[in-house]
């Protein structure tokens, strides 16, 4: 309700669990302006686009931190260069998962975007890759009681294609139907600690084990 969002803006509760995107930014300023009129409205508007901008700072800094350091990095140290203060930073993300998931959300639905063309073991062997680079996000793939509403998001998405592609190739024949889509996630994001070649000959054992034929 309105009336909810005017509360978080004006600090009376907590911030949503969610990214304030500009998106979000501009349909808050609507909601504020039918709502409310003029100095109040104004404060309240200043209050939302400041949301956003705190929020695009985190995610720009941590994006630079977690190149730098790691995903393990000290929280402490992208408040400190983001120049926003700690509780800020957790009343926009509550764990450092969420933060993560922010920081890679853009990637995460390029590696989703994909027709059903694409060849189900060359998909995983890009999801390896992604699951190396950022492998705090492999633990989504397991159903857990921490898990955010943006991991569950990350979490849908990646099932979501792979039973996709499952799929595809189970119809043309080429996969036995009883190969799970989260099975192959699992056992891929196991294979992210080993070299490409590796990596290689292990989606092809799998493949190998899992083909119709």
């Amino acid at each position: 309700m309105v009336s909810d969002r005017i509360a978080v803006a004006e600090g009376q509760s907590g911030l949503p669990r969610r990214r304030w995107t500009n998106q979000h930014a501009a349909a808050e300023r609507r909601d504020v302006v039918l709502d409310v009129r003029g100095e109040q409205a104004v404060r309240r508007l200043a209050c939302v686009d400041q949301m956003a901008v705190q929020e695009d700072q985190l995610v720009a800094t941590a994006r630079a931190v977690f190149g730098e350091l790691g995903t393990q990095a000290p929280l402490d140290e992208i408040a400190r260069r983001a120049r926003i203060g700690n509780a800020t930073l957790y009343r926009h993300f509550p764990t450092r998962d969420d933060l993560i998931v922010a920081v890679y959300a853009e990637e995460v639905a390029e590696l989703c975007a994909v027709d059903d063309g694409v060849d189900l073991f060359d998909w995983l062997e890009r999801f390896v890759r992604h699951v190396a680079e950022k492998g705090d996000l492999a633990r989504s793939l397991e159903p857990s009681a921490w898990r955010s509403e943006l991991h569950d998001a990350w979490h849908e998405s990646m099932v979501a294609t792979a039973a996709r592609l499952v799929g595809r190739a189970q119809q043309d024949g080429r996969l036995r139907p009883q190969v799970d889509p989260l099975d192959l996630l699992v056992l891929s994001a196991g294979m992210a600690t080993a070299e490409p070649a590796r990596v290689k000959r292990m989606l092809h054992m799998v493949k190998h084990g899992a083909s119709a034929s």
